[in-house]
């Protein structure tokens, strides 16, 4: 069975977003264990502060890193895999070494480039920027496709 971690930077809202996302956990529960870890979001009062806040984020997401976990972040500049590419692409990850993905979602400021080159991969849900809550429920939905697609379920098709 795979295992996904999601580590977030930021609280995910309650509402529509939260709802989507544990539809989506629940319906992944035949394929995998998945934990939604929350980084907690550093105030900021200006963009030159952005040094110093991605500093202590990165800080934060390594230390809630699972040590048995891959890293992978989501960057709008990593690569952007169709649906069937990335459920390969994850099946294959998980055949290398280990079942266990950790997938980090940045906050409002991005991530830290130290937190970039230390994942094992990067990919993007989109070239556009979006909500961190929103890239959590595209990111639930496009793992549970993947699961699916693995699976030779009907829901891709």
């Amino acid at each position: 069975m795979y295992q996904f971690t999601i580590i977030h930077v930021g609280k995910l809202k309650t509402g529509p977003h939260q709802e989507l996302v544990d539809g989506y956990l629940k319906r992944l529960t035949p394929y995998a264990v998945v934990e939604l870890v929350e980084v907690k979001e550093e105030k900021f009062t200006s963009v030159q502060n952005r040094t110093r806040v991605l500093a202590i984020e990165a800080d934060k997401i390594a230390s809630v890193i699972p040590n048995d976990a891959r890293p992978i972040v989501l960057d709008a500049d990593g690569r952007e895999p169709n649906s069937t590419e990335l459920a390969t692409w994850i099946d294959t990850l998980c055949e290398q070494q280990t079942q266990h993905l950790a997938f980090i979602v940045g906050g409002p400021l991005g991530l830290a480039d130290v937190v970039k080159q230390s994942a094992d991969k990067t990919f993007a849900l989109s070239k556009q920027t979006y909500p961190h809550d929103l890239a959590i429920v595209m990111l639930t939905e496009q793992l549970y496709r993947s699961m699916t697609i693995l699976a030779g379920k009907t829901y891709h098709y």
